[in-house]
């Protein structure tokens, strides 16, 4: 590690292209003659990332503009094994973060922090089902389930495999967070939860009228624990009814619990995405319209809040 620091501060002072003309570079290669030395690669890591800096950070105009495109590309680096989002954060910090305003600096900070330990959505539905066998979720979106979410027939599943199937379409871009369990969690469970919620950047809740209605009353409701949690964090928030039409088959408010009237209120009074059925037949106009409005509804949301993690970095002063 005391290498790759070196590396760091070698590079960081300097353009890529120069370095091996710097005395205390030759040094350090020096003590390392052997080709399979792990210095080497590391090395090669260190200056493919000051040249990438050099080519999207170091040409911009502004402050704000380096921050915005060292988060952009702090975040394409996560997830590799090779301390690359580490090797990033150092040489960034030693070759411009100096030049920025505190709350620059402070947001890069947070920012990093946050986009390490994050997932991009945290995905909240219920499998509560009094109908007996199957699950009405299931037939209502039969087709949809099984063309988009890539599942079997879902008719006589009794788990909510609309919520799969999202979950599916989802993870084709992004991280997140998908717990197919029944309601009955153990408190270990409930904790996780919400740890993953607190880690999520969007939140996102299927609305079923099951959800709102007075049979369980007394009896833990996960999903609204899940509201209260990403209402209170400030999460960007994406609702997708799955009951049918929105609202035209959303439960009437004189039949909710009372103690989820908020939770009602908040949801009848937001706009919320909702599919066609295509419980009978996988028709190809009502196919493709549902897929578009997933992707314009939920995916590109997704991507659009992701995005602006480094689009709102802080302006520069006047």
């Amino acid at each position: 590690m005391e290498t790759l620091k070196k590396l760091i501060e070698i590079y960081a002072r300097q353009p890529a292209d120069q370095v091996t003309g710097d005395p205390e570079f030759a040094e350090l290669y020096a003590e390392h003659p052997k080709v399979d030395d792990p210095f080497h690669a590391q090395h090669q890591r260190v200056k493919k990332i000051k040249r990438r800096l050099e080519k999207e950070v170091g040409i911009q105009g502004s402050p704000h503009s380096q921050v915005k495109f060292a988060l952009r590309y702090f975040h394409g680096l996560l997830g590799g094994t090779n301390d690359e989002d580490r090797i990033c954060v150092g040489l960034t910090k030693l070759a411009y973060y100096p030049n920025w305003i505190s709350e620059q600096k402070t947001y890069f900070d947070e920012t990093c922090t946050r986009m390490r330990t994050k997932v991009d959505y945290f995905l909240s539905f219920t499998q509560r089902n009094r109908s007996g066998a199957g699950n009405p979720i299931n037939g209502y979106h039969r087709h949809l389930i099984q063309v988009v979410g890539q599942l079997a027939d879902p008719l006589m599943s009794v788990d909510n495999q609309f919520a799969k199937m999202l979950d599916n379409l989802l993870k084709r871009k992004f991280t997140g967070f998908f717990f197919p369990t029944t309601e009955g969690e153990s408190n270990v469970v409930k904790k996780n939860l919400a740890e993953r919620m607190s880690q999520s950047l969007v939140f996102i809740q299927l609305v079923q009228n099951e959800m709102f209605v007075k049979a369980y009353a007394g009896q833990p409701n996960f999903c609204h624990e899940e509201y209260l949690q990403a209402i209170a964090e400030n999460k960007k928030v994406i609702l997708l009814f799955a009951d049918g039409e929105y609202r035209q088959d959303l439960l009437p408010d004189f039949d909710v619990l009372p103690d989820l009237d908020e939770w009602y209120e908040y949801v009848f009074e937001r706009d919320a995405l909702f599919m066609k059925s295509t419980q009978f037949a996988p028709d190809p106009a009502t196919m493709q319209e549902n897929h578009l409005r997933l992707k314009e509804k939920v995916m590109d949301k997704v991507e659009e809040f992701r995005v602006a993690l480094w689009e709102n970095a802080p302006a520069d002063p006047d």
